[in-house]
């Protein structure tokens, strides 16, 4: 929340509009350039350029058919992506649960990449414990997140179904999940079970619907350490006016994410030009 907050402030600070619950439904196009966005509502909004850190692939599902060239459709549209993720988001009864000042990370097996052996038949064998902060410094944690890879087969069967009126079935797998993922965090944590007031459980189609990422992908598309220079994705698109940005055309996580700025921000100011007012500030 914090990172979200600085950005939303900054992008205010610097005269622009920060919008929550406003899904692109149209990259609109003309003469094979692009001049703005349609949101669901039907408002939209003309810009010079257009920067998207939405997953490429359903970023050029939202351009009408026929602008990008029909082989960088399908070299996008056809890249592997990363596993998914289960998480359960769990609210603690007052006092019950110790706070710890860092992340906790589990592995059954003597290996940390989990997600090169991952098997739905030996679900759950990994998790990752982080601690909400607690308020005016008490020791205990008010909630817990717990987070763990998941296949989106796991859940395709539902894919086609409204958020949220899935039926009983996928509430069943949910809460079954669930409970198995906690009962193994259990094992290093024993008082957490008495400790639960509430949770509620995101799943790959969570994931899915919410971030517009192909199967829930966890990291976005996959990366070949064999082949870097094949599996990478450039900022700049087949149309001259739209950008990519975040995890799909670099490296993952917020690390990943920031250096992915530095490049898409590169074709407009140049990579030097922003290295060099970096290492400037930097060094003040």
């Amino acid at each position: 929340n914090n990172i979200v907050n600085k950005l939303r402030n900054q992008i205010i600070e610097n005269g622009g509009l920060a919008l929550a619950k406003a899904e692109v439904d149209e990259i609109l196009t003309e003469n094979k350039t692009v001049t703005g966005v349609k949101i669901k509502d039907g408002t939209v909004f003309h810009a010079k350029y257009i920067i998207s850190d939405v997953h490429p692939a359903t970023t050029l599902n939202l351009v009408q058919q026929g602008v990008v060239k029909k082989a960088f459709n399908n070299r996008i549209k056809n890249k592997e992506n990363t596993i998914s993720a289960f998480a359960v988001h769990i609210n603690l009864k007052k006092n019950t649960f110790k706070y710890l000042n860092y992340n906790y990370n589990y592995y059954k097996r003597d290996d940390v990449w989990y997600a090169s052996y991952y098997s739905k038949d030996n679900w759950p064998e990994h998790y990752f414990l982080h601690f909400n902060v607690p308020v005016n410094g008490s020791e205990y944690t008010d909630g817990i997140e717990l987070l763990t890879h998941m296949s989106f087969d796991e859940v395709e069967e539902w894919k086609n179904l409204p958020t949220n009126k899935r039926g009983k079935e996928y509430i069943d797998f949910k809460n079954k999940k669930a409970i198995a993922l906690i009962d193994l965090a259990s094992k290093q944590f024993p008082n957490l079970k008495d400790s639960i007031q509430s949770f509620t459980v995101s799943t790959p189609l969570t994931y899915h619907s919410y971030l517009g990422t192909p199967r829930g992908s966890m990291y976005g598309t996959l990366r070949d350490n064999n082949n870097p220079i094949g599996s990478y994705i450039s900022p700049r698109t087949q149309i001259k006016n739209l950008f990519f940005t975040g995890q799909n055309i670099n490296l993952h996580g917020i690390l990943g994410v920031s250096l992915s700025s530095i490049l898409t921000c590169g074709e407009f100011v140049g990579v030097n030009n922003i290295i060099n007012e970096i290492n400037e500030n930097y060094q003040k």
